[in-house]
């Protein structure tokens, strides 16, 4: 009966303070590894999701920018008023982008035949002007360029 009272007791001893601290100095580190690799993931996801929004609205305003009516020789600034214009008399007319801003009509080159070339002062109309457009979002900019032609332009 005593050794069966002693293997009773025995049985139902807990876990040891060494037993308890060796199973932390395990799952701590793995746990903090865990938790790290999860912040690292959700902030790839993150970023990933902010560069296809910007690329999005790039293309979004690249696209209403080929829509604009052509202007011979009109500077940036001329299309960037065009734009905000356009866009805000065309409200159901427009592919709409993300972007958290209207999007910036950075550089206008016009199409020079005489080189074969754009260049940046418009002496004579070519009939096609290159855009280089910039869309911000979350601090982080998109840049692409495009050409525009004139649909009245004959071909030489």
């Amino acid at each position: 009966m005593r050794d069966r009272r002693r293997q009773m007791r025995h049985a139902q001893r807990g876990t040891s303070l060494i037993e308890v601290l060796i199973a932390t100095a395990i799952m701590g580190p793995l746990t903090l590894a865990g938790i790290t690799g999860l912040m690292t993931a959700i902030n790839a996801s993150d970023a990933a999701q902010t560069t296809q929004s910007l690329q999005v609205a790039l293309s979004s305003a690249t696209e209403n920018v080929k829509a604009l009516p052509y202007l011979e020789c009109a500077d940036a600034e001329k299309y960037q008023a065009l734009y905000k214009e356009w866009t805000a008399a065309r409200p159901l007319g427009i592919v709409k982008g993300v972007e958290s801003s209207t999007p910036v009509v950075q550089q206008v080159t016009y199409w020079d035949p005489t080189t074969s070339d754009y260049v940046e002062k418009c002496a004579q109309d070519g009939g096609a002007q290159q855009f280089t457009l910039a869309v911000i979002a979350d601090g982080r900019t998109a840049e692409g360029t495009i050409v525009k032609r004139d649909p009245a332009a004959t071909p030489r």
